[in-house]
C-alpha cells in the first residue's frame, strides 16, 4: 500500500495458517498524521510462521504499528520526521523487529513473548524515548531475548538525554556519537 497526504490509514489484515513462506505486508506513506497497521495472524495460534511487515513512513505525527502471532516474525519499522510512534507486537519464537526513526521526539514500543526474540531501536535526533518488553511471563513465558538500542543527536557530539523504559530485559545501549556515514535520502 502506497499513500501521499495526510491523516491517511492504511490496514492490512492477513491471518494465514501454516502458509508456506508466510505473509508480506508493506506500507508506504508520505505526509503527516497517517497510521500504517498490520496485524498478522493474530488469532491468538503459534500457526502462520514467517510474516514479514515493513512499515515505512515520512512525516510528523505519525503512527506505525505490527501485530505477529507466530515464529520467526520480521517487522521493519522506518519514520522520519518529528513526534512518531513505533509499535510492534511479537508473540511466539525467534521474531525480530527494527524501528529506525530520525527527527525530533519520536517514540518506539516493543513487546515480545517467547525465545529468541530480538529489538533493535536506532532513534536520530533529539528527544527520543522506547519502552522495550521482553520474556514477558504470561502467556508461554520467554527467554534468551535481547533489546539493542542506539541514540544519538545528529548535529551534535554530546550524549543526548533520553528517557529508557525496559522491563524484563537487558537493554544495551550504543555509545552515542555524531553521525557522519549515513545517507537519509536512500
Amino acid at each position: 500500500q502506497v499513500q501521499d497526504g495526510t491523516n491517511n490509514l492504511a490496514q492490512s489484515h492477513q491471518f494465514g495458517s501454516g502458509n508456506s513462506g508466510g505473509d508480506i505486508s508493506v506500507q508506504n506513506q508520505v505526509g503527516s498524521n497517517n497510521e500504517s497497521l498490520v496485524y498478522q495472524n493474530n488469532l491468538g495460534s503459534a500457526n502462520g510462521d514467517g510474516n514479514y511487515a515493513d512499515l515505512d513512513q515520512d512525516g510528523d505525527g505519525n503512527l506505525a504499528s505490527a501485530i505477529q502471532w507466530g515464529s520467526d516474525n520480521d517487522a521493519y519499522h522506518k519514520q522520519e520526521g518529528n513526534s512518531n510512534n513505533s509499535q510492534s507486537f511479537q508473540r511466539w519464537n525467534n521474531n525480530y523487529v527494527d524501528h529506525f526513526q530520525d527527527g525530533a521526539n519520536n517514540f518506539a514500543v516493543t513487546t515480545q513473548f517467547g525465545i529468541g526474540g530480538s529489538s533493535v531501536i536506532s532513534q536520530y535526533g533529539s528527544g527520543h524515548n522506547f519502552f522495550a518488553d521482553q520474556n514477558v511471563s504470561n502467556p508461554g513465558g520467554g527467554s534468551n531475548n535481547q533489546v539493542n538500542v542506539l541514540q544519538q543527536d545528529s548535529g551534535m557530539t554530546n550524549a543526548q538525554d533520553a528517557t529508557v523504559l525496559t522491563r524484563n530485559t537487558p537493554a544495551m545501549r550504543t555509545p552515542q556519537t555524531p553521525r557522519t556515514d549515513m545517507d537519509l535520502n536512500n
